[in-house]
């Protein structure tokens, strides 16, 4: 959930909206299906929940640790996507060099991917994957070619086919293989787990644009 909320609502962009969200969906529901839960367990126990020790003890550390583990998450996250300040002549400047930060829900363990990291973005049936220098991972949720395509164009990354973005950067040219199909060259290879044979194909609509980004680096 948090990840999902990470990409619609961002933190220092739309900080109270972000809040809301948050206690909503990270606070505020945890706790009331707890409760439900416990409401539950005491009606079968035969006990009254009213009167129960879970109320006066149990719940309110259950509060306070749900409270102290979003507050971990949010300090956390806004380390990790400060700004970076730079230098620029003899002044600092503060400089967000990668606004397009991508959070992964990886392995019960929140990924965050710079622009930078990524070589390619590519659709295998329904799900999309990013890959990166070092790994290869499979998003979850509603992301979508169409909407990367759009997110990550300034940044330097361009769809080349229905099924395929690739960052430019990685790219050292191409050869033709006919009128409507060109096969991209990168400077190193880029290895996905897919099967696919014609991912880093450029096609038909996508050639003009290919070619001008490619002389324009």
């Amino acid at each position: 959930m948090t990840v999902k909320l990470d990409s619609k609502h961002d933190w220092r962009k739309n900080t109270y909206e972000r809040i809301f969200w948050q206690s909503l969906f990270a606070v505020i529901l945890p706790v009331l299906i707890d409760l439900g839960l416990m409401s539950i367990y005491s009606a079968f126990l035969g006990e009254v929940f009213i009167e129960s020790r879970f109320l006066l003890v149990d719940f309110p550390i259950i509060v306070s640790f749900i409270i102290l583990l979003n507050m971990y998450y949010v300090i956390h996250y806004l380390i990790k996507t400060e700004p970076k300040v730079g230098v620029e002549d003899g002044k600092n400047v503060e400089t967000d060099e990668s606004p397009n930060i991508l959070t992964i829900d990886y392995d019960h363990a929140f990924v965050q991917l710079y622009p930078t990291d990524i070589l390619c973005f590519y659709r295998s049936g329904n799900l999309i994957k990013v890959v990166t220098n070092e790994k290869e991972y499979t998003t979850k949720g509603s992301l979508s070619l169409n909407a990367l395509e759009i997110q990550y164009f300034n940044d330097g990354f361009l769809r080349i086919n229905r099924a395929a973005i690739i960052n430019m950067k990685t790219v050292k040219g191409f050869s033709p293989i006919n009128n409507l199909r060109l096969n991209v060259i990168f400077h190193e290879p880029i290895t996905v787990k897919d099967s696919q044979t014609d991912l880093f194909i450029v096609t038909g609509k996508y050639i003009r644009q290919f070619k001008g980004k490619l002389q324009s680096k």
